[in-house]
């Protein structure tokens, strides 16, 4: 059955929604092995809440938690990508940032900051170099490539926001399987090779909740999300 996911759109379904999904995934999957019949009868409760707005209220929370997380993300690594590529302190390539900069000045109709500038009031220059990209985020809706990488960047994000939650889901997945395997086998029943696959699902969803869902996981997208951003501005 094909779910009409009522008022979202392709940002909200990839970068929002998806990673909900995903943190609950061991629960689902312990569910669909131990109890498939349950499946079936959540159906048509399940198109009822999506219905209801359920799964857009579900996107919108998670994308809260995300984007109240992305302040401690970017204190972690020295502030926003994009504003680094703009900042004479932290921009890899000063040639680069020189045309960014005229770019910018033009389009803008307004000075930025030089480097003794900058230097001397950072606080000043952080605040225009903020207002910059706010600007090219708003001049790059339409760019296709520029959209990618945000979803990249959200989703990574927003997965990384609810990261305890998808342990706890993934560890209660585990534990209720290795209760059903040692049941089984105190019983001296065959196990079904499905609970054995399950039960290795949930054990690589934890791994990979502990150990690749990381703030520098996060940060790879944040930067190629950067990266593309200016280059749309070399290309205006």
């Amino acid at each position: 059955m094909k779910l009409p996911f009522v008022g979202m759109d392709d940002y909200d379904r990839h970068a929002r929604l998806k990673p909900a999904l995903v943190a609950y995934l061991p629960v689902t999957l312990t569910v669909l092995a131990l109890a498939p019949d349950a499946i079936a009868g959540w159906s048509g409760a399940l198109a009822l809440a999506i219905q209801a707005g359920g799964s857009y209220l579900l996107a919108q929370v998670i994308g809260d938690i995300g984007k109240k997380k992305e302040q401690e993300l970017f204190r972690e690594f020295g502030g926003r990508p994009t504003d680094r590529l703009l900042s004479h302190k932290t921009a890899p390539n000063k040639t680069i940032l020189a045309m960014r900069h005229a770019k910018l000045a033009g389009l803008l109709d307004r000075k930025l900051p030089t480097a003794a500038a900058e230097e001397k009031n950072p606080a000043a220059a952080a605040e225009v170099y903020a207002a910059c990209v706010e600007f090219l985020r708003g001049k790059c809706r339409g760019n296709a490539a520029v959209f990618r990488e945000n979803k990249g960047y959200g989703f990574r994000r927003n997965l990384w926001g609810i990261k305890k939650a998808g342990i706890i889901a993934s560890i209660v997945g585990v534990v209720v399987v290795a209760a059903e395997l040692y049941g089984i086998a105190w019983a001296h029943q065959p196990i079904n090779s499905a609970v054995w696959f399950i039960g290795g699902l949930n054990l690589l969803m934890l791994a990979l909740w502990i150990f690749f869902i990381t703030p520098s996981w996060v940060m790879r997208a944040a930067r190629l999300y950067a990266d593309c951003l200016m280059e749309a501005l070399d290309a205006m």
